[in-house]
C-alpha cells in the first residue's frame, strides 16, 4: 500500500478537523459548565450574606439575653427569698390570729360598756 502525500495530508487535515470539532463540543460544554457554576456561586454568595445577617441577629439577640440573665438571682438566692417569705408567712398567720384575738377582746369590752350604759340608764330612771 502506497500513500502519497496528497492522501496522507487529506487524511491528517480530517482528523485535525474531527480533532477541532471534539476539542469545540468539549469547549462549549465546559462553558456552560463554567456560567453554571458562576450562577452557583452568585447564590452561594447571596445565601452566605444571608446567613450572615441571621448569626448576627442571633448574636445580638444572645448579647441582650446574656445581659438580662446577669441579673436574675441564682438559685441559691432564690432558696434564701423562698426561706424568707415562708418565715413571713408563718408570722403574718401568727399576727392575724393575734388580730383575731384582739377584735375578739374589743367586743366583748364594747358589750360591758353598752351594758354598763344600759345600767346606768335603767338606774338613772329609777331614781327619777
Amino acid at each position: 500500500m502506497n500513500m502519497d502525500w496528497g492522501t496522507a495530508g487529506q487524511w491528517a487535515g480530517v482528523i485535525a478537523a474531527i480533532t477541532i470539532a471534539i476539542w469545540g463540543a468539549m469547549s462549549k460544554r465546559n462553558d456552560k459548565q463554567i456560567e453554571g457554576l458562576g450562577k452557583e456561586i452568585g447564590e452561594l454568595k447571596s445565601d452566605r450574606s444571608t446567613l450572615f445577617k441571621r448569626v448576627d441577629g442571633i448574636d445580638r439577640q444572645l448579647a441582650r439575653v446574656e445581659s438580662e440573665i446577669e441579673h436574675l438571682p441564682t438559685k441559691d438566692e432564690m432558696h434564701d427569698l423562698e426561706m424568707k417569705v415562708v418565715g413571713i408567712d408563718g408570722k403574718m398567720d401568727a399576727m392575724l390570729d393575734k388580730i383575731g384575738t384582739l377584735i375578739g377582746q374589743n367586743a366583748r369590752a364594747e358589750e360591758r360598756v353598752i351594758e354598763a350604759e344600759r345600767r346606768a340608764n335603767e338606774a338613772e330612771r329609777k331614781t327619777r
